[in-house]
């Protein structure tokens, strides 16, 4: 559709396409009021929530009577590339502290992932250490880490620590992707290109019974109640089905990959 729009047609003959029954099997007393209620505020719930596509109802009256109706239709957004995947999959770490998906999508937006992803990297293990006080907000833990330039000092400690009569250069402390983390992201963005392929197989309600299965087993509190509309919802729900279908990403596989790029490098 190139205008983003559906036909316009009576309500009645919507009615009979989301029903899956004939225009003549409308009941004589059926309203449109009473359509609308009970079936299509449901179904265009469902369409946004499981399909690849997002619809808005459009109503075109009569006087005061409903005649026609249509919609607006938007593809959702394709599959990311890469660096949209890592991206993505830090954005899931963070809102899972929790910390609101803006907060966290503002900070990818100052910081690099590979900043982040170090600043994360410290903030577990400190909030692990037994032998420290415990963190009780890991999110504004987090923040101040990354403000406070934290893997950056701990970078610097450690190069004196080693070489005391040698100041620690610029290039020892910026955060660098190794090859194994580098192998990690490429391999979750293949998996969950994979997920999403086998996701949009399925019939609506299995969609419906992976998402209700994904929500009850996810601790992200924004992620019980929100849709797959939600970029990073739809990623964090794409990883978990990945891994309930292939099970977790192993040392041993992501070393492979390493070992295969290395190889096609050379």
């Amino acid at each position: 559709m190139p205008n983003h729009m559906t036909p316009a047609r009576p309500w009645q003959w919507w009615w009979a396409q989301v029903n899956g029954e004939p225009e003549e099997a409308l009941p004589e007393k059926m309203e449109y009021r009473y359509f609308h209620r009970d079936t299509l505020k449901k179904a265009i719930i469902e369409v946004n929530e499981i399909s690849d596509i997002e619809i808005e109802l459009v109503v075109l009256k009569k006087g005061k009577w409903v005649d026609k109706l249509q919609f607006k239709v938007a593809r959702k957004g394709e599959m990311p590339s890469l660096p949209d995947v890592t991206k993505e999959a830090i954005l899931v770490e963070l809102t899972a502290m929790p910390m609101s998906a803006r907060d966290a999508r503002n900070l990818l937006a100052e910081y690099s992932p590979e900043y982040i992803r170090k600043t994360l990297a410290l903030v577990n293990a400190r909030a692990a250490d037994t032998n420290q006080s415990v963190v009780r907000n890991k999110a504004a833990y987090f923040k101040e880490a990354l403000r406070g330039r934290y893997v950056e000092a701990e970078a610097a400690a450690t190069v004196q620590t080693s070489k005391p009569k040698e100041p620690p250069r610029s290039s020892a402390i910026l955060p660098i992707e190794t090859p194994f983390e580098t192998a990690r992201a490429q391999a979750q963005a293949k998996r969950i290109e994979e997920a999403e392929k086998m996701f949009k197989e399925l019939d609506a309600d299995q969609m419906r019974e992976l998402l209700t299965e994904f929500k009850s087993e996810t601790t992200v509190a924004m992620f019980k109640r929100g849709t797959l509309a939600n970029t990073a919802m739809r990623k964090a729900m794409l990883s978990w089905l990945a891994d309930r279908t292939w099970g977790p990403l192993s040392d041993e596989q992501i070393q492979k990959i390493v070992d295969s790029n290395n190889s096609t490098s050379s």
